[in-house]
């Protein structure tokens, strides 16, 4: 299980995301996650997210409540919303809805979305557009602001490249992005080439590191990523302390490392 943090000015703002469906023991992890500092967590969920019960959702109200942590929720990115199969992307919309009416029971700050996998990238595009404004008059409906983020080289995604969001770009108001700087490196590009087509509308940012030719999430520092010149013009464009920094990291220690490197590189 990957797991990613969210790290901004200093140790009290750090948060840490994570997939609640693989935790033994919720209430002991939250305990750990309270020692640790942070006052966030992305809840991230996978093939399992449509079985949550209520137990469940109510034990991650309760463990939120006492530790005083806000959240995030990723939606599940193994879940192909542009599938050419009808009765598999009915059940794909339905799944996003859930997890948004989830977003809506957590107060979340905000919900994170993949595009979906179609090699026939604008036919991905122009069904993704007419099922997102479809999610977007559900989000709103429980006061959920969805979040799309760009994807990496593996896979054949519809979101990989700065031009691909242009297609989003006269949808109304009322969503953001996430970008995230370890996939734009598996790309071949970093910030400035976001910049253009995502500008303000960015609300997070996903930090982790690769040498770019694999979506490693390495520690900040390990790969090959210009961290120095990234966050020099995120504070220079964006008033940081209302944006978000998640560390998509594999450990505790993963975490502490990352966060020492990005207050060497300039986020503090």
């Amino acid at each position: 299980m990957t797991k990613q943090v969210r790290g901004v000015l200093n140790l009290s703002n750090i948060g840490y995301n994570f997939d609640p469906d693989r935790i033994n023991n919720l209430s002991s992890f939250f305990e750990k996650l309270s020692l640790t500092g942070i006052n966030l967590v992305e809840l991230r969920f996978f093939e399992n997210n449509e079985t949550l019960v209520n137990q469940s959702v109510e034990e991650i109200k309760s463990n939120l409540k006492k530790y005083n942590f806000s959240n995030s929720i990723h939606a599940p990115w193994n879940k192909n919303l542009v599938t050419k199969n009808k009765s598999e992307q009915e059940n794909v919309i339905e799944i996003y809805k859930r997890t948004i009416f989830l977003a809506g029971e957590l107060d979340s700050e905000y919900l994170v979305l993949h595009g979906g996998e179609d090699f026939d990238t604008e036919r991905g595009k122009k069904e993704f557009r007419q099922i997102f404004i479809k999610l977007l008059s559900y989000a709103r409906k429980n006061s959920v602001l969805l979040a799309v983020e760009n994807d990496e080289i593996s896979r054949p995604t519809i979101f990989k490249h700065p031009k691909d969001f242009i297609a989003l770009n006269d949808i109304d108001s009322g969503f953001k992005f996430v970008l995230d700087l370890g996939h734009a490196n598996t790309m071949n590009y970093d910030f400035e080439d976001f910049f253009p087509v995502m500008g303000k509308n960015i609300i997070a940012f996903h930090f982790h590191d690769n040498k770019g030719n694999s979506d490693n999430h390495f520690p900040i520092g390990e790969g090959n990523i210009p961290w120095e010149k990234n966050i020099s013009l995120i504070k220079k464009n964006f008033d940081i302390d209302k944006l978000f920094f998640i560390l998509e990291v594999d450990n505790l220690e993963h975490l502490e490392f990352s966060v020492k490197k990005l207050k060497k590189f300039g986020l503090n």
